[in-house]
């Protein structure tokens, strides 16, 4: 056995890569929060609404699968922008079970 070997084959390398690249993701966060924190606006609803423009129209289940967010934090991020009116939500036409959510 190779100590340097975690379980499943990840080497320290791969461990050591993983927690850096971490690392730099919270350190731009933080960042990106501190250059938000004017508008009022954090990193997670700045990231909601780029993708809203950039794929305008999905749905609150498709948003929260493409950003990889727990639907109710989205739903509760939607809610938020929404009154502060900066996007708006409506049912779909044709499934009034789905929410589409679009930029004001």
């Amino acid at each position: 056995d190779n100590p340097l070997i975690f379980e499943g084959g990840i080497t320290i390398e791969t461990f050591s890569l993983t927690k850096f690249i971490a690392g730099i993701y919270r350190e731009s966060k933080n960042s990106i929060n501190d250059q938000l924190s004017a508008l009022d606006i954090r990193a997670t609803e700045s990231d909601l609404l780029l993708v809203v423009y950039d794929y305008p129209d999905q749905t609150q289940k498709m948003l929260a699968a493409n950003l990889r967010l727990d639907p109710s934090l989205l739903a509760r991020t939607v809610r938020h922008l929404e009154s502060r009116q900066l996007v708006t939500r409506s049912h779909d036409q044709n499934d009034q079970r789905q929410i589409r959510i679009r930029l004001t």
